[in-house]
């Protein structure tokens, strides 16, 4: 019998910024490297995924982190995160199994005692049925892809 060793790995881009912020909770050690980046470990906890099914719903998703210092700066310096996109990476270490990865927006955070907790949606909510009442620019959902239309 072989065990699986599931690593997951953020990549946080805060808004307005392009400089990644990369966190593990796999390894205390050493960093893991993915395509080319080093990710440093972080104690993070995923509390809730995104449920998918045939209903088309979606959940918020919740991470739990301990608070630090370093955490509460980082914090400070980028509006508590609010509106960084979130890439969780689902790895298996030493398999050749392609990762699996969900992609979110920090919406809010919350603080419980020696916890972060960060709340991420999607980044859009058309299934809640909100209706837009601003006009939405590109540069507010950098994860989101563009097309040019050829006329």
């Amino acid at each position: 019998m072989s065990s699986t060793s599931l690593a997951i790995l953020l990549k946080v881009v805060p808004y307005g910024t392009s400089i990644p912020l990369l966190y593990q909770n796999y390894r205390i050690s050493a960093p893991i490297i993915f395509n080319a980046q080093a990710y440093d470990f972080a104690g993070f906890e995923i509390r809730t995924y995104p449920k998918v099914d045939l209903s088309l719903s979606s959940d918020d998703t919740s991470i739990v982190m301990q608070n630090s210092s370093q955490l509460s700066s980082i914090l400070r310096a980028n509006n508590d995160l609010k509106r960084a996109v979130v890439t969780a990476y689902f790895i298996q270490i030493g398999e050749s199994v392609p990762p699996k990865a969900i992609k979110r927006i920090v919406s809010h955070v919350t603080r419980e005692g020696g916890l972060i907790m960060f709340t991420l949606r999607s980044a859009t909510d058309a299934l809640k049925g909100a209706v837009l009442t601003k006009y939405i620019e590109a540069h507010a959902f950098p994860e989101l892809p563009y097309y040019r239309p050829r006329l």
